[in-house]
């Protein structure tokens, strides 16, 4: 949307791209009149709404997403035809276009996803429809090439997350084992693993984020279902803590972190084919409170998500879980704490 000031006055304008919509701001009336009027205009910013933007090429039900500058990676997930793809979809927040990377050569669903120093690193995930792996790749988008890492101690479909230049992959779920609580840091620098403090609860398809330099985790599914438990994980004394619990038991939710609060949306209920949900919760660490805002248009289980500048981005997912029979969706729901 393009916003333009109109006072009678012939206007000079540059333009601010923000998070993927055009403002006009620094507006400098020009001409005769406009001496000593000098002033800058931009639209008020509305809070706690959604919007949606450029859909998605093609749908996926759970890819791994990251974002680095403008750009969020949309990687792998699987198709409606129960395919299991490697497919490298980018979405560029500044011009709401869309374009395609080279594709990750292990083609999974399920996979943890984090950033450092520019390189996307997908870790894990699922290569069949209950098979996981421990493959580790990493992604290059100044080349748009990929390499081999050093894999997971245990083929694992962990959520992941970065701090100071650190990935630690969180529980996941393996076939043999069902929902885990390991935890396991990887150091990019030495491309080695090493094992950490373990969950208090084990879980699949949480919520996670860092605030501050500490790791957040809510909801997913145990080995006896959904769960709204949240913890907090201090790397630098390898202790987890339990927080205040979530207000809607979920899994496979879209997560983010904006502004030192939690924002964990949609989902799914249960597990297989349980009731997607629509409903928006935020954690305040400073309060250690829960509270609801603005649900999601559309509900959805399993998107891929990123935090670009102040804003959420869900991408894709399904109405459940369970691909056979699921909807997918190519949408692309952007909340604005």
């Amino acid at each position: 949307m393009r916003i333009k000031a109109l006072n009678g006055l012939a206007l000079v304008t540059t333009p601010l791209i923000l998070a993927g919509c055009w403002y006009y701001g620094s507006q400098v009336p020009s001409g005769p009149s406009a001496a000593g009027s000098q002033r800058t205009t931009q639209p008020a910013a509305k809070h706690n709404v959604w919007s949606l933007e450029k859909p998605m090429p093609t749908a996926v039900l759970c890819s791994a997403a990251a974002a680095i500058g403008t750009k969020v990676y949309v990687v792998g997930g699987i198709e409606s035809s129960e395919t299991i793809t490697g497919i490298n979809q980018i979405y560029d927040t500044a011009t709401n276009k869309w374009s395609k990377g080279s594709s990750m050569p292990t083609a999974r669903w399920c996979a943890g996803a984090a950033v450092v120093k520019g390189i996307l690193y997908v870790i894990g995930g699922n290569t069949s429809l209950s098979g996981a792996s421990n493959a580790v790749e990493a992604y290059d988008p100044t080349h748009n090439s990929w390499s081999e890492k050093a894999p997971l101690p245990i083929a694992n479909a962990p959520v992941a997350v970065e701090v100071g230049g650190l990935i630690y992959a969180i529980g996941g779920f393996s076939s043999g084992s069902g929902r885990l609580a390991n935890v396991y840091r990887y150091n990019p620098a030495t491309n080695v693993w090493t094992t950490r403090q373990p969950l208090k609860v084990g879980r699949s398809n949480p919520g996670a984020g860092t605030i501050g330099k500490q790791i957040f985790v809510a909801d997913g599914i145990t080995n006896s279902g959904v769960t709204t438990e949240t913890e907090i994980y201090t790397p630098k004394t390898n202790r987890w803590k339990t927080m205040q619990p979530d207000l809607t038991a979920r899994t496979a939710g879209c997560s983010g972190v904006v502004a030192g609060k939690l924002y964990l949306a949609g989902g799914e209920l249960g597990g297989g084919s349980a009731p997607d949900t629509n409903v928006l919760d935020v954690y305040d660490l400073k309060t250690n409170k829960w509270a609801s805002e603005a649900t999601m248009p559309q509900a959805t289980v399993a998107p891929g998500y990123a935090t670009v500048g102040d804003l959420v981005y869900c991408f894709g997912g399904a109405s459940s879980g369970n691909p056979n029979g699921a909807t997918f969706y190519n949408k692309v729901q952007v909340y604005q704490p």
